[in-house]
C-alpha cells in the first residue's frame, strides 16, 4: 500500500482514533452553505459546526430509528444504560435494536466534548443534532446529482463492500462536481484519478484500519 500519491499534507502518528480524524478533518472545513453526508454514519456531522443545511443520507435508517426510539417510553433509559454498559440487545422491537446499533457504531466517532458532559447529555446532544438535520434514504449517486451546487459541501465515507462499478461512478461523479468534496476511505487505486486532477490529501495512521486517506478538492466556484 503505497501513500506518495497526490499532494501529501502529512500523517499522523501514532496511531489516530476515529474522534482523533473526525477533529482533524473538522478543522479543515471549507466555506459552504449545504453540507450533505452521503453515506451517513461516520460522525462529522457531529464534529463540525452547524452549517445553514444540512443533509444526513440515513441509508440504514439508523439516525430515524434513533430519533424515534428515544422519545418513546422508557427509549432514553434504555439507550442511556447501552451507553453506560456498552451492550445492546435491550430492545425488542426492529425499530429499538437499529437505534442501539446506530448509536454503539457512533460513540467511537463522537467528539470527546461530548463524551465529557456524560450520557445524560450525551444522549440530549445527538438527538438535537440529529433533529435539525434533512434525512434523506436516497441512493448516493441520485442524492449527489441532486444536490451538487457551488455551495454545497459532501462528505462521503464509502462502505467498505461498495462495489466496484460503484466506486467507479463515485470517482466521476467526484471529478466532475460543481460544488466541494471531502472523501474519506482506506488509500485505494481507484482514487488514483484524484491525485492526477489535483485534489489534496491527507493521510492517518488509522488505529483501526492501517492507512486512511481524506480527499480534498478545490471546487470550481469562487464562491470558496
Amino acid at each position: 500500500m503505497t501513500v506518495n500519491r497526490g499532494r501529501l499534507r502529512g500523517v499522523y502518528n501514532p496511531p489516530c482514533s476515529p474522534q482523533h480524524i473526525m477533529a482533524k478533518i473538522a478543522g479543515r472545513i471549507p466555506e459552504h452553505k449545504t453540507y450533505v453526508e452521503v453515506f451517513g454514519g461516520a460522525g462529522l456531522l457531529f464534529a463540525k459546526p452547524p452549517s445553514p443545511v444540512e443533509v444526513y443520507n440515513d441509508l440504514d435508517s439508523g439516525l430515524v430509528s434513533f430519533s424515534r426510539s428515544i422519545r418513546k417510553p422508557g427509549g432514553f433509559a434504555r439507550l442511556f444504560k447501552l451507553i453506560e454498559g456498552k451492550e445492546a440487545g435491550q430492545a425488542s422491537s426492529p425499530d429499538g435494536r437499529c437505534a442501539e446499533e446506530w448509536l454503539l457504531d457512533m460513540l467511537p466517532v463522537l467528539p470527546p466534548a461530548m463524551h465529557r458532559r456524560g450520557s445524560i447529555l450525551l444522549l440530549k446532544d445527538v438527538l438535537d443534532r440529529a433533529m435539525r438535520v434533512q434525512v434523506e434514504h436516497s441512493d448516493p449517486h441520485q442524492l449527489i446529482r441532486r444536490y451538487d451546487t457551488p455551495e454545497t459541501l459532501f462528505f462521503l465515507r464509502p462502505m467498505d463492500n461498495l462495489p466496484h462499478a460503484s466506486r467507479a461512478l463515485l470517482v466521476q461523479q467526484l471529478l466532475e462536481l460543481c460544488g466541494r468534496a471531502i472523501l474519506l476511505d482506506l488509500d485505494r487505486e481507484e482514487y488514483r484519478s484524484l491525485a492526477e486532477d489535483g485534489w489534496n490529501r491527507l493521510d492517518f495512521l488509522s488505529d483501526e484500519q492501517g492507512i486512511s486517506t481524506a480527499w480534498f478538492n478545490s471546487g470550481k466556484s469562487k464562491v470558496f
